[in-house]
């Protein structure tokens, strides 16, 4: 299982020591947890802990005079059933800008299944 490490800008671990709270599913053990990055360097919001071994682009929230600077986040899929309130700048219905470990752990996972993938096309499970 592959999982978001959190938004929190948390050691996980430590977070643990002191308050013996776990952030599930990614302080399980056999689950893979996922950092965010940005500008090859964690984000400002992702958890962190030693444990964790992979990081994928995740986007950041940064502002210019005060806005939000959307170059900063991840283009990303958004209902079609609800509206994006992105059109009056040209963003289609069924898209929008987002940050998180959430929209990191979807580029982990694909990698993952295609190691996998090719690991079982050669026998070398």
């Amino acid at each position: 299982m592959v999982a978001a490490s959190g938004n929190s800008s948390l050691d996980m671990k430590e977070t643990y020591k002191t308050d013996h709270i776990l952030y599930l599913p990614g302080d399980i053990k056999s689950v893979i947890a996922v950092s965010a990055v940005s500008n090859n360097q964690i984000t400002t919001y992702s958890n962190f802990d030693p444990n964790i071994q992979f990081c994928a682009p995740g986007g950041d929230l940064a502002y210019i005079d005060g806005y939000v600077d959307l170059n900063q986040m991840m283009y990303c899929p958004y209902p079609t059933s609800m509206d994006n309130g992105l059109s009056s700048i040209g963003v289609p219905q069924g898209y929008t800008f987002s940050c998180g470990t959430s929209p990191s752990t979807p580029a982990v996972t694909a990698g993952l299944a295609d190691i996998l993938s090719c690991c079982r096309k050669n026998n070398q499970e």
